[in-house]
């Protein structure tokens, strides 16, 4: 029965419990933002799968989809028949950038070497281009506008080819 005053003690000096991280933003059709604010310019770098690498800053003039994916994904290069549709008809005013979260999935690079898509792959193994863009889950589309600024954000692929063709619309 001594022991309860020692108890009580111990408890009283426990620190208060952390109060959890905040949600990221979230837009009206509740989708998480990308940190970026829409109608911030933002600049990135993307690491090209193969070799090289790929800027905003070198896409300007063109509206850019990226679209920040994980190769586990099973019905990712189905997703992607509008956005190659698109880019036929528009490859002068629009790039996509598919960056995956990771290469070292045998399947995913098999069949971008057999059926490599029209637009530029990109690679972000380590997670530094995402966290440098804001992205809080996958697949993340990212839609910028003409001058490089971020025109919509989210996990809707449907969506974001929706502004990105709205965009487009505009010179």
């Amino acid at each position: 029965m001594t022991r309860l005053p020692l108890v009580l003690a111990l408890v009283a000096a426990c620190p208060s419990p952390v109060e959890p991280t905040p949600p990221p933003p979230v837009d009206p059709a509740g989708v998480p933002v990308a940190e970026s604010a829409r109608g911030d310019v933002v600049e990135a770098t993307f690491p090209l799968y193969g070799h090289g690498a790929l800027t905003l800053e070198a896409l300007r003039g063109k509206v850019v989809v990226v679209d920040l994916f994980s190769p586990h994904e099973d019905d990712w290069f189905e997703q992607h028949a509008a956005w190659r549709s698109l880019r036929a008809e528009r490859a002068a005013d629009l790039e996509v950038i598919t960056v995956a979260m990771a290469v070292d999935d045998t399947r995913t690079v098999a069949l971008w070497d057999s059926e490599p898509p029209s637009h530029p792959l990109g690679w972000d193994p380590q997670g530094a281009l995402a966290l440098r863009l804001g992205v809080s889950e996958l697949p993340a589309l990212l839609v910028y506008d003409r001058q490089g600024r971020l025109a919509a954000s989210g996990s809707d692929r449907d969506a974001a080819l929706r502004v990105a063709t709205e965009l487009l619309a505009t010179p």
